[in-house]
């Protein structure tokens, strides 16, 4: 059995697990919001005590990683809420002009804006565990984000 005698490397050692246990946090958050908070939590406490730039780099990348997600998670409810209040006033407007069926327009709205919030919400889930396995990959090399 061989013993590091550097406190240097057991602090790096910590750091480095420390990181990929945010970055699975990350992985599993893409899905459960609030494991991500939790995540994002650790990565600003754990920023608070590094100093490396190589350990630095990767909780600054999940710290941004984590405000993307969050601010495209609002845009992205802000775009539904706004397709959700038309498809009330167009499904609205059909029915008192007495054109076509407001319920199939309804249904052709909803459809929509139902694909719309999963190819979006998709596409952050992906955002998130592509970023997050990136990182692990570099984190394992020793080599910071870019």
């Amino acid at each position: 059995m061989r013993f590091r005698s550097s406190s240097v490397t057991t602090l790096d050692s910590q750091s480095s697990q420390q990181i990929r246990i945010i970055y699975i946090l990350y992985i599993f958050g893409a899905f459960i919001w609030l494991v991500l908070l939790f995540g994002v939590i650790l990565a600003y406490v754990e920023k608070g005590r590094e100093s490396e730039s190589v350990f630095l780099s990767h909780l600054r990348t999940q710290i941004r990683v984590f405000w993307i997600h969050l601010i495209s998670a609002i845009a992205g409810g802000i775009v539904l809420a706004i397709s959700v209040m038309t498809t009330i006033a167009v499904v609205g407007v059909g029915a008192m002009a007495g054109g076509g069926d407001p319920a199939t327009a309804a249904t052709v709205y909803k459809t929509i804006s139902l694909l719309l919030v999963a190819v979006y919400g998709a596409s952050l889930i992906v955002y998130v565990i592509v970023a997050s396995v990136k990182g692990i990959k570099r984190l394992d090399a020793g080599a910071p984000i870019a």
